[in-house]
């Protein structure tokens, strides 16, 4: 059974959520250094993210009330009992690069940085790691830190995206926050993988 304060709850988090982005996007304006735009942007996405995942949940919660109110009547042979949520905590994540061992041992080849990032997703709980710079001389790209899902159902996906924009691009005001995305999405490629419970 859903009740109001949870629809409220979710509901008050989108508007705070939708109310960061519009401030991301009048600072993203105002920025005038590289780091600046790339925080600015790395926390775009991020509430871009949280809406999404918010809306979804909302209009999930909308048709199982739709169902409930359909249904005839309660039906004697169902089971009430409902699982409980948990929590989970994701730490130490870990992504390893690949390298040609010209490139890493003789350092030869291309020497761009890259600003990396992972948005965590399960539910509609959405948290982002901190960003951190690879470069040619890093075999493993380390978040610290932990994340913690406080709303985990039973059969939980957990969604990993990894974002990473070049830093050598030059990050001027002429790019759009679309933009800036889309650098974030293709430098390295957006990679996705969801882990089932």
């Amino acid at each position: 059974m859903f009740f109001p304060t949870k629809n409220t709850n979710l509901q008050e988090k989108l508007d705070f959520e939708v109310r960061m982005r519009e401030g991301a996007y009048k600072l993203l304006l105002a920025c005038s250094k590289r780091e600046q735009v790339l925080n600015t942007s790395k926390n775009l996405l991020t509430c871009n993210a949280r809406i999404k995942a918010y809306l979804t949940h909302l209009q999930k919660i909308k048709q199982e009330q739709d169902m409930m109110g359909s249904a005839k009547g309660p039906d004697p042979d169902s089971d009430d009992r409902v699982p409980c949520n948990g929590t989970i905590a994701i730490s130490g994540l870990r992504v390893p690069l690949l390298w040609r061992d010209s490139d890493h041992f003789n350092n030869r080849g291309s020497s761009r940085r890259v600003a990396v990032f992972c948005l965590l997703q399960t539910g509609s709980e959405v948290f982002d790691t901190e960003m951190v710079v690879v470069d040619r001389s890093i075999t493993d790209i380390c978040f610290e830190g932990v994340t913690i899902f406080k709303e985990a159902v039973p059969q939980f996906d957990l969604r990993v995206e990894l974002w990473s924009c070049a830093l050598e691009e030059e990050l001027t005001m002429a790019n759009t926050p679309k933009k800036l995305a889309k650098k974030f999405r293709n430098s390295f490629g957006k990679h996705i993988q969801t882990v089932k419970s």
